[in-house]
């Protein structure tokens, strides 16, 4: 008989495993050497994720009362497992002699299972408690299921022992079935008998080979790890508060119903957790992996929390999972590639943690009905994994920005046609602009592409095609392009673009030259103009002011030459004028005093000159240092003085007085006279 401390170990072994359809086995004949676990115990031992107290194998006779999950074989051939050499994660022999005496869990291990957190851990634990009284793990990584474990084999090494501190041998990748399976398997699948027949079904399948090698235990990992029952729900959500703190209180109560619990939607019929809500709930520590073991979930919002940690690759188990937002936490690491098996999933939101690495293709490959991808301010490199034959075609929202994503804008992208926002701004985005990618988004209302380094292989880009492909986009609301690498000349037809709607227009910090074209006019919504920190020239076309709601022009930092617009104190809403470092001439135009909106009014370092009119209506900022004004400062400067935060005339041509009432701006930050 089994020592009690290795059966105990074997006990253990299938706390943690997946259970098996309780199917009696094909063939039950009586048997010296089988090892039995009481079907009554099994059941307490082996709900995946309990806390169940491992209680011990004992031999025993045969008995009708079966525990599923287990089969029962001798090995005919008088072979034992002790007869293999098999080759260890490094590459060298290993005879498996060296393991006579021990009780051997022989399992094949994936790195981005649904499984893997809970068996990596629970292995550990497992061998740190049993490894000095006769018991070993020999663990056989293999990519057959769902291609779980694509690493090489240095980095399955580095996988299992830097992230779980795994000390039991890990050896060669293997195939465990097919043509090309294993020596070893051949021989524990054969061992096993009519429970597996000849194929091992899952990740994590485990064979037990107790003292004299000769009985076999296959312990199945098949079956999904998820509770099949509310109690099983209940049992993966009390897992999952272990984790965190926060507004949990009525979670375990006995007073609340688990459906009851803040956060907690269930199913009316089944009573089966399918949403778990807790947006903006003060939550603090890890996201558990049990949220996978809740099979029926559809929504699962963490977001606005201060959860840390990573991503769970177990989540890619909820196949049902519809919607996932975990955005504004404090997640690290990379975002698993096992998210790309969530084929039902339509919102994804990871925007705003710490988030690093490449985005796996397989979730813009497998993913095909998502309508809103968030990632946007993370660490995130590489590309946009988006290439044929993978599509979105339900796409609405890509928000991308704020990482440090590089390559080019990918061609698939055009086939998102049904996108209303794409934002990759404050990237490392390089390549030329295509026209057609755009033009096959009809729907678009929020482009933006700043920050990035698109240009042209002669180091120009004509602008013409792109703004032409524009004028599709019939709701495009804001056109962001500021401080991307462009260059060439703003054409015409950009007067065309979504006239009846565009409202916001961004191209400073470019390389565009040439002149302003008066067509932008026609741009009737328009309430923002940014042309900054260009190469334009000639004069300001007064139909740049026609747009009745213009707000803010910034027209500074390039080669202007000419007089402001007498037609400027038509435009009422004006809130922020920015004409500075240009070489602008002539007088201030009286009509300024008009703009009652007015906060900014930033015209230095031009070739102004004349008087400083006694009127304007600038309640925040005015500066009108380095031109050539002259004669006195207006004592009717300060009537709104109150107001102003900044006030600078200085590197004029100014004379007389000082007015006294300067002395009563007790709002004014800055003064520079």
């Amino acid at each position: 008989m089994a020592s009690t401390t290795t059966t105990t170990a074997a006990a253990a072994a299938a706390r943690f495993t997946c259970l098996a359809p309780a199917t009696r086995p094909a063939s039950a004949s009586a048997s010296a050497g089988r090892f039995l676990l009481p079907a009554q115990h099994w059941g307490a031992a082996t709900t995946h994720g309990s806390a169940a107290v491992p209680v011990p194998i004992v031999a025993a006779a045969p008995s009708r009362r079966w525990a599923p999950g287990v089969a029962y074989a001798t090995a005919a051939t008088g072979k034992s497992v002790h007869d293999f050499t098999v080759k260890d994660i490094d590459g060298k022999d290993v005879a498996l002699s060296k393991f006579k005496g021990r009780a051997l869990l022989i399992v094949n291990v994936a790195s981005q299972c649904g499984l893997t957190t809970a068996n990596y851990t629970e292995l550990s634990h497992l061998y740190e408690k049993y490894k000095t009284q006769g018991f070993e793990i020999l663990a056989f990584p293999c990519n057959q299921f769902g291609a779980q474990e694509p690493g090489s084999n240095p980095q399955i090494k580095q996988f299992a022992c830097t992230r779980f501190k795994a000390e039991f041998p890990i050896f060669d990748k293997v195939d465990v079935n097919g043509p090309n399976t294993a020596p070893i398997y051949k021989f524990l699948k054969s061992s096993a008998g009519g429970f597996l027949g000849d194929l091992v079904k899952w990740n994590f399948e485990k064979f037990l080979a107790i003292l004299t090698a000769i009985a076999v235990v296959a312990i199945s990992g098949h079956a999904p790890p998820a509770a099949s029952t509310a109690a099983g729900d209940r049992a993966a959500l009390l897992s999952f508060s272990s984790g965190v703190h926060g507004n949990l209180s009525d979670w375990g109560s006995p007073a609340a119903a688990m459906c009851n619990w803040t956060g907690v939607r269930c199913d009316n019929h089944s009573g089966r957790v399918t949403g778990l809500l807790l947006s903006n709930s003060n939550l603090a520590g890890v996201i558990s992996p049990a949220i996978a073991n809740l099979s029926m979930l559809e929504k699962l919002y963490l977001d606005g929390n201060h959860l840390a940690g990573g991503v769970p690759p177990e989540l890619g188990a909820l196949s049902r999972l519809r919607e996932l937002s975990l955005h504004y936490n404090l997640l690290g690491g990379q975002i698993p590639e096992a998210l790309g098996r969530l084929t039902s999933v339509t919102y994804l939101t990871l925007d705003g943690n710490g988030l690093a690495g490449d985005i796996p293709e397989a979730i813009f490959c497998n993913c095909s009905g998502l309508t809103f991808i968030g990632m946007s301010g993370n660490s995130l490199t590489g590309d946009i994994p988006l290439r044929p034959p993978c599509r979105l075609p339900a796409l609405r929202q890509l928000s991308l920005f704020g990482n440090a994503l590089s390559g080019v804008l990918p061609p698939a992208l055009s086939n998102c046609t049904a996108l209303r926002w794409l934002l990759l701004q404050d990237n490392s985005l390089s390549g030329e602009l295509p026209p057609e990618m755009f033009g096959s988004m009809p729907s678009l209302v929020f482009l933006y592409l700043s920050h990035n380094h698109f240009s042209s292989s002669d180091g120009n880009t004509n602008l013409e095609p792109f703004f032409s492909s524009l004028v599709n986009c019939t709701g495009l609301l804001e056109l962001g392009v500021a401080s991307a690498g462009v260059g060439g000349e703003i054409p015409a037809i950009i007067g065309n673009v979504s006239s009846a709607n565009l409202s916001s227009l961004f191209l400073s910090g470019n390389r565009i030259a040439g002149k302003i074209p008066p067509a932008i006019g026609n741009l009737h919504n328009l309430t923002e103009l940014c042309l900054f920190g260009n190469m334009l020239e000639g004069p300001i076309p007064p139909e740049i002011l026609r747009p009745p709601r213009l707000a803010l022009l910034d027209l500074s930092k390039n080669r202007i030459v000419g007089e402001i617009p007498r037609s400027v104190g038509e435009s009422r809403l004006l809130e922020t004028i920015n004409l500075s470092q240009n070489k602008l001439k002539g007088t201030l135009p009286e009509s300024l005093s008009n703009l009652t909106q007015l906060e900014h009014l930033v015209l230095h370092h031009n070739m102004l000159s004349g008087t400083i009119p006694p009127v304007l209506n600038c309640n925040l900022m005015l500066d009108l240092s380095y031109n050539k004004l002259t004669d006195q400062i207006p004592s009717e400067i300060t009537v709104l003085g109150n107001f102003h935060v900044y006030l600078n005339l200085s590197n004029n041509l100014l004379d007389g007085h000082v007015p006294l009432q300067i002395g009563n701006m007790e709002m004014t930050q800055a003064l520079d006279l």
